[in-house]
């Protein structure tokens, strides 16, 4: 005790006695008075140990304290709820006290909270896609974890996810503080666009180009195949009796392409021959034109009578006259053959007059017939 002062720390716990001495300045007379003192000990407080938290994490009790009823503080405590806010403390070591009383002495005990920040997160952006689009691998850090519709691991998939707006995320943990942040983005998916190719008629080898453009519902896109050229099929440009498919790929707004298909069929044309005629008179009768082959076809040309298949040679005239047979198959593809035909004229006959005779005269030569050589 010094300067009228007393120091428990020093007394110690324990009572001790405290004498209090006076003299009177007058007459000099001296008298004591004595006190006692309980220096009582301090209660064992103890904090207890605080797990790092991370910066958006959840409000976190306080509970390790001892002796329990106690009371916390320290930046970002509420004292009343026993917590801690990692929010409104923000990134950093914070102290966290606790104190408590006894009903007599106060003593308290303090540790280090920590408040870690959220790893640094990007998420590259991922353009529209459409619906049957191969799928897309994310090019962030595979350390981390995607998530949403059609997301199977590092890969979106249009097809799975189906068309529509979805929402695709990307969650990284660091590991040493385990304290995670998500980035989320919408990627649309856009449907195909409706598009029709109707049926094509078969058609024969020497059948004029077809008009794709009127068979699909849609125009602008692209045709092609063997045969194709631009938006018309040329039948004369591929080998006949096959089948060949022919492509329309129409791609929209979006950049989104559908492609149809559809299939042409083009027949080969008949084999038709027709053989040789024989020369006519012209005052020959009408002959049965039946040289042409295959069968069921028609004939046609000067002097020929489609309804009847006869050629009449007074009809045609004299000279070479050039005849046509043409066939038509089961495919109603058609093919012709040609042949010449001769209507000669008749010769010029000259008989002179006969001299008279008697009937008793001998046979007479008859050579007065011109030209010579006839009977």
């Amino acid at each position: 005790m010094a300067a009228s002062q007393f120091s428990p720390s020093n007394a110690g716990v324990g009572t001790h006695t405290l004498y209090y001495n006076y003299t009177d300045p007058v007459t000099g007379c001296t008298d004591q008075e004595t006190a006692t003192i309980d220096v009582t000990d301090l209660p064992t407080v103890s904090v207890g140990t605080f797990a790092s938290v991370c910066a958006d994490g959840p409000l976190v009790t306080l509970s390790t304290g001892l002796p329990v009823g106690g009371t916390y503080s320290g930046t970002g405590v509420n004292s009343g709820a026993g917590t801690f806010d990692p929010n409104l403390a923000g990134i950093g070591a914070y102290i966290i006290t606790y104190t408590y009383n006894d009903g007599t002495c106060n003593n308290s005990a303090t540790n280090t909270l920590v408040v870690n920040p959220l790893p640094a997160v990007s998420f590259a952006a991922v353009e529209d896609q459409c619906v049957n689009d191969p799928d897309y691998t994310f090019t962030d850090s595979n350390s981390g974890v995607h998530s949403g519709a059609g997301v199977t691991g590092n890969v979106f998939s249009p097809a799975l996810a189906g068309v529509g707006t979805h929402q695709l995320t990307y969650t990284y943990t660091e590991p040493t503080t385990n304290c995670s942040k998500a980035e989320s983005q919408w990627v649309n998916v856009h449907p195909l666009p409706t598009v029709t190719f109707s049926s094509l008629e078969p058609v024969c080898a020497n059948t004029e180009d077809v008009n794709l453009a009127s068979n699909v519902n849609v125009a602008g896109g692209i045709f092609s195949g063997t045969g194709v050229v631009g938006s018309v099929f040329r039948p004369s440009n591929v080998t006949p009796g096959q089948t060949y498919t022919i492509s329309y790929a129409y791609t929209d707004g979006n950049t989104c392409t559908r492609t149809v298909t559809q299939t042409i069929t083009v027949n080969p044309l008949p084999t038709v021959n027709f053989d040789p005629l024989s020369e006519v008179c012209i005052s020959g009768a009408a002959i049965t034109l039946d040289k042409g082959t295959p069968p069921g076809g028609q004939y046609s040309g000067p002097g020929v009578s489609t309804a009847t298949s006869e050629f009449d040679p007074a009809l045609a005239g004299l000279g070479t006259h050039i005849l046509t047979y043409q066939y038509t198959d089961a495919n109603l593809c058609s093919s012709s053959a040609t042949q010449s035909i001769v209507v000669n004229p008749l010769p010029t006959v000259a008989l002179a007059d006969f001299d008279e005779v008697c009937e008793n005269d001998g046979q007479i030569v008859l050579n007065n017939g011109a030209p010579s050589g006839g009977e």
